[in-house]
């Protein structure tokens, strides 16, 4: 069956972020891990979720001990019965009460983060979920919108451990933020910098910025952050012309900075390109939804010819120059001639006072306070 969704599996080593596995689920309700072991990849855990599957994120990516891959453990958003947690293949349900199944509606959609510590989950009701990883409890829950909330996106400041939640890297982003995508065609974008130094019970949701199109009332069908967090892109859904495209949006003004367009076919899911060192790579894809093509957009770098020197600049085409007959001929004795002539009619003031210093800057007249002590 086509498969639907895929997330890879990162790990840190001495030498940066490596593959280590990678994660999908298909059409016939069937989630597949598979691990990468002597630069091949090998089944770890297939398993049917009867009723289907709405989204697959990894808790804890594992490490392969006497070739086998331990520790790894997946949240699992599923159509029926919510969400639940798999732990080196055995499935873990999430404790909901009836009357967050009833009011709040289904999980949809989910993501880790904090080092995998807490998972956030969209209701089909507008509600927004925060389950713990280790009790798999719900601790916090938020109504953010009246419709489902299709997609969430979280992007952070630093990487943290996922077995301590301590941090330990910078990912060379200014804010750590959080996007909702909702059914009411609006993203909602959060600023959660506070939430790592203060409890769960004090985090608040204050919207920062809200996109959408006002005209066309598009639909968004997958929303993404930029590496360094500093924009934002969404690609549209519907069969009109306008849902063709990726909008593009920059986070701490909300502005529309670029509509990407070329693609023929409404696009699905859509992402960065590969992160960085400086997280400054500008490369976009997004796959349609008819015919499955990956559409790709990036920029092209402008070469700085004002590093060679402060005057060059570039042409169109090569200028074929002629030089005149005596272009370039100096003539030494006539040149210091007429030097010394010009210096004679020049008259020296070496009595008058300047009124600017050897910079040009205008000397500024002082004065004296009288003062009583």
């Amino acid at each position: 069956m086509p498969i639907i969704g895929v997330k890879w599996i990162y790990s840190e080593d001495a030498v940066g972020n490596v593959v280590v596995g990678i994660v999908t689920w298909s059409r016939d309700w069937k989630v597949c891990i598979l691990g990468l072991h002597d630069k091949k990849f090998i089944d770890v855990w297939e398993n049917t979720f009867t009723g289907g599957i709405w989204n697959v994120d990894i808790v804890h990516t594992g490490i392969f001990v006497n070739d086998k891959w331990e520790g790894w453990e997946l949240v699992v958003c599923r159509v029926n019965n919510g969400v639940c947690f798999v732990k080196n293949g055995d499935i873990l349900e999430c404790g909901r009460s009836g009357t967050e199944d009833d009011s709040h509606g289904s999980p949809i959609c989910c993501v880790s983060f904090y080092g995998c510590k807490y998972v956030v989950c969209g209701t089909g009701r507008g509600w927004v979920e925060i389950v713990d990883a280790v009790s798999r409890k719900v601790v916090r829950s938020e109504k953010l919108c009246n419709g489902n909330v299709k997609g969430i996106q979280i992007v952070e400041e630093m990487t943290f451990d996922s077995d301590t939640a301590d941090k330990y890297a910078h990912n060379n982003v200014p804010v750590s933020r959080l996007i909702i995508n909702a059914s009411d065609r609006i993203l909602r974008q959060y600023d959660i910098s506070d939430w790592y130094n203060m409890p769960i019970e004090d985090w608040k949701f204050e919207i920062e910025q809200k996109y959408q199109d006002v005209v066309n009332r598009i639909q968004w069908n997958t929303v993404k952050f930029s590496p360094s967090g500093e924009y934002v892109c969404a690609s549209t859904q519907g069969g009109s012309g306008a849902a063709h495209d990726v909008y593009i949006w920059e986070t701490s003004m909300g502005s529309l900075v670029q509509i990407l367009e070329g693609s023929h076919e409404e696009l699905i899911d859509v992402d960065w390109g590969t992160r960085s060192v400086n997280g400054n790579v500008c490369c976009i894809a997004a796959n349609g939804m008819d015919s499955g093509t990956v559409y790709m957009w990036g920029v092209r770098p402008s070469q700085k010819w004002s590093a060679l020197a402060p005057d060059f600049e570039e042409i169109e085409q090569n200028i074929e120059y002629v030089e005149h007959e005596d272009e370039f001929d100096i003539n030494v004795v006539e040149e210091h001639v007429e030097n010394v002539e010009n210096d004679d009619d020049f008259n020296v003031d070496v009595v008058g006072l300047d009124d600017r210093d050897a910079r040009g800057f205008k000397f500024i007249k002082g004065c004296i306070i009288d003062t009583v002590l």
